[in-house]
């Protein structure tokens, strides 16, 4: 599958589930920086970032994984401690 032919098909599937999801607003952007390659459907929106912080949480429990210091079916307990607007 080309990047253009994917581009379309990754911009029809969003746009399906924007449509479904009855939601006031889905942006999506992805960049492969080894291939240069990148998607973008109202990439250029702001949004106010209040859920990103899960990402970041995300990401340290599966390097944790990873290194061997938990497992995937662990329960962990998780402050907040970031300050949002």
């Amino acid at each position: 599958m080309s990047h253009v032919d994917l581009s379309s098909t990754l911009n029809e599937e969003v746009e399906r589930l924007s449509a479904e999801s009855n939601a006031r607003a889905i942006a999506v952007a992805a960049h492969d920086f080894e291939s240069g390659l990148g998607f973008s459907l109202r990439g250029e929106r702001w949004f106010h970032a209040a859920s990103t912080i899960k990402v970041a949480v995300l990401l340290a429990v599966f390097r944790a994984a990873d290194e061997g210091r938990l497992h995937l079916d662990d329960s962990l307990h998780v402050r907040n401690r970031f300050i949002s607007a």
